[in-house]
């Protein structure tokens, strides 16, 4: 229960234990550093993605059943920034004016930790939240050329499906990334935690948090797709949000030496926008 609350820390501004001291070395998971993360961590960060993106989901079907999609995916873009407390969008901004500017490695970081924001990030964070909100409202449309949202697996409206596994999968992401590619950051930071763990034991949770996350993934998109002749949309989906995430890592490896919280958080947000636009593409396509 330890390492599913330190996850939903991770991921989320929720915080069960008013008491609990929030360091600098761990201060974005909400635990005293006598305390951290164990790598059994790594196992929960797929679940707690897929039940973010439920979430997400249901506001987008409930909203999408009464509202204009527009105003739908509006709603759900502003309901998502809620559920995660803004951190991978705080991300996606903070690693812009990092991983774009024409600067040296150190002053790179340096730019990553400061409070303002450049002209990238102002002009990432603008595009992608266009982006998801522009997909959302789509796949709206879709949902209503396809004669709704409502499939046979559960009653449940198939963005929910969607949403979930994709986001499930972009939390999976990170999970693989932190045990594989090098930390940027000599101490501290988001994911500073998890470093003092044993390299061997990282991987070996790497590959069961990997596992996990796939497998349920795979069953929430399985929930979208629409019948048996369109299974194939389910590789291309989890292939092109995967190669989304890992472009974004490899850009840091080469430019700042490795990753960082900041950076995982970018990967995350352009993974699930790559996976809802090209899941417009593949639901949509003919229709519109």
């Amino acid at each position: 229960m330890r390492e599913f609350k330190q996850a939903l820390y991770f991921f989320t501004p929720l915080r069960f234990n008013r008491g609990t001291v929030r360091t600098q070395e761990v201060k974005t998971i909400g635990v005293k550093s006598s305390t951290a993360p164990s790598p059994l961590t790594l196992l929960y960060f797929g679940p707690i993605g897929a039940i973010i993106g439920m979430l997400v989901g249901l506001v987008f079907w409930g909203c999408d059943a009464v509202l204009p999609p527009l105003v739908a995916a509006s709603i759900t873009v502003a309901a998502d920034l809620l559920l995660t407390g803004a951190l991978h969008f705080d991300g996606l901004v903070d690693s812009a004016d990092g991983l774009l500017g024409v600067l040296d490695q150190k002053r790179r970081l340096e730019v990553m930790d400061e409070p303002t924001i450049g002209a990238f990030a102002l002009g990432v964070g603008c595009i992608f939240l266009i982006l998801r909100w522009a997909a959302l409202a789509s796949l709206g449309s879709v949902g209503n050329h396809l004669g709704g949202w409502v499939p046979p697996v559960g009653g449940l409206g198939r963005a929910v499906w969607l949403i979930g596994g994709l986001w499930c999968l972009s939390r999976t992401s990170m999970a693989v990334f932190i045990s594989v590619f090098t930390y940027a950051r000599k101490e501290g930071g988001l994911v500073g935690a998890f470093l003092s763990q044993n390299n061997k034991t990282k991987r070996l949770y790497c590959v069961l948090a990997a596992l996990i996350g796939l497998l349920i993934t795979v069953l929430m998109l399985y929930g979208w797709v629409d019948n048996l002749a369109h299974l194939w949309w389910i590789p291309v989906l989890i292939v092109s949000s995967f190669v989304g995430a890992l472009g974004v890592v490899a850009l840091a490896q080469k430019r700042l030496g490795g990753f960082t919280g900041d950076v995982l958080g970018a990967a995350g947000i352009i993974s699930e926008t790559i996976g809802l636009i090209v899941a417009v593409g593949l639901a949509g396509a003919g229709k519109w």
